[in-house]
């Protein structure tokens, strides 16, 4: 980002599913990846989640 390194720390959770991963493009065994985020405001917080 504006030619910057950007990473990513999330928590990944092992599920019993099967489907298609978000990252690898496969059909497969999947985890549920979750990453929270901060907005504007220190005491602003979402979440987002895929199964990868």
């Amino acid at each position: 980002m504006e030619n910057k390194f950007l990473g990513i720390d999330g928590r990944i959770t092992a599920t019993n599913k099967k489907g298609y991963c978000s990252f690898c493009s496969r059909h497969q065994e999947l985890g549920f990846f979750n990453v929270n985020t901060k907005s504007h405001s220190l005491d602003n917080f979402s979440s987002i989640a895929q199964y990868v």
